[in-house]
């Protein structure tokens, strides 16, 4: 009924606006009389027709919707996919049809297609930047920035530290794609949704994947500020985001995932730190939902289980990219200690502020990978 009776106010706003400009008092008395109550009939016919099955077939193309995007249930997740406009001093939105009508293939197509109608360079490489890590930019020579907002079907980051913003360039000549913040499970997004750039990013052309997290350490001896190269992990306390009806044109139903890694890659990221002569920490990843941090107890549950670092994001994405046939890497600078004799607290500020002041070194690191692919 709620959704009728919106539907209904939607349709009634011109009719009603006119009456009140040329209605004067006698116009307005009617409204106030009358309104209210047309609503609801309206209402109750779209309910009607809603349940015949015609309804979604109509109002599934492009429509305005009044007042807030994110209490409206006509649309789902409309916030991140729509531009809004001042009519007679009112917020309307131009929301894209409901997503729930349109398959995977669909929507990546959507995606992809409006990308290359603004970037027809083909990158090669794909770099997925973390918490405090967008400035990692100033290292690539930059041609185009979509914002996350104008492409079709794509999340947008809420949390500080992620810019949300699509950059194409290149690095050392070989053409790039960045995403200068990434989605995750805790902001309230499928892991559909969260993954949905990664399989955009194949796409677009993309054979090798490149990714930087902000980490908690678990292994005694890890400090803040270490940047440890993520060699495997663990994805128990995530969703995989293959569940569901696969999809034969993405990859196999059953993808391995014994080396997620890749060998080659991880052996010339040693060299390279060999030579520019700054230490490289080793571990496993343990991927969770977040966004909590982790409870002592859990820090050392992980430990045991045989996490090396944790966080809240990259484990969904590789799975994604592996299943799609993509080299991947994968980094994780140390941003804070689980495991610690201090009775002191974790928070997001501190975060940013150890992932900044490692940067340098994952910058030079991704760069020189790039150089010598």
């Amino acid at each position: 009924f709620h959704h009728g009776k919106a539907a209904a106010e939607f349709i009634l706003d011109l009719p009603v606006g006119f009456l009140r400009l040329v209605g004067g008092a006698a116009g307005e008395s009617f409204l106030d009389r009358n309104l209210v109550a047309l609503e609801q009939f309206l209402g109750l016919v779209f309910v009607k027709i809603h349940l015949l099955g015609f309804f979604p077939k109509v109002w599934n193309q492009h429509r305005f919707v009044k007042g807030n995007p994110l209490k409206s249930r006509l649309v789902q997740q409309v916030a991140d996919n729509s531009r809004s406009s001042q009519v007679n001093g009112r917020n309307w939105y131009l929301c894209r049809p409901n997503q729930q009508h349109m398959t995977l293939m669909e929507r990546l197509d959507q995606a992809v297609s409006y990308i290359k109608s603004r970037q027809t360079a083909a990158p090669r490489i794909g770099i997925v930047l973390g918490s405090g890590l967008g400035n990692f930019k100033r290292q690539i020579r930059v041609e185009m920035e979509i914002p996350y907002a104008e492409i079709p079907h794509f999340p947008v980051s809420t949390v500080e530290g992620h810019s949300g913003t699509l950059i194409f360039g290149t690095i050392a000549d070989i053409p790039v794609i960045a995403m200068a913040g990434r989605f995750h499970f805790y902001e309230g997004y499928s892991a559909a949704d969260v993954v949905f750039p990664i399989r955009v990013m194949k796409f677009l052309g993309v054979d090798t994947l490149l990714l930087s997290n902000a980490a908690g350490g678990v292994t005694p001896g890890f400090k803040v500020g270490d940047v440890m190269l993520i060699k495997d992990h663990i994805s128990l306390s995530i969703v995989n985001p293959l569940i569901g009806v696969n999809e034969p044109a993405l990859g196999p139903r059953f993808p391995d995932m014994s080396r997620p890694y890749d060998p080659e890659l991880l052996t010339l990221a040693r060299a390279i730190a060999l030579e520019k002569g700054f230490e490289l920490q080793e571990g496993v990843y343990y991927g969770v939902t977040g966004p909590t941090y982790e409870t002592r107890s859990e820090y050392k549950m992980i430990h045991i289980l045989g996490g090396d670092a944790v966080g809240m994001s990259t484990v969904q994405e590789v799975i994604v990219a592996v299943h799609m046939g993509m080299r991947v890497f994968g980094v994780s600078i140390i941003t804070d200690l689980g495991i610690r004799e201090e009775e002191n607290t974790i928070t997001h500020e501190e975060v940013l502020e150890a992932a900044a002041a490692a940067e340098p070194r994952v910058a030079e690191l991704f760069t020189e990978l790039i150089r010598r692919m």
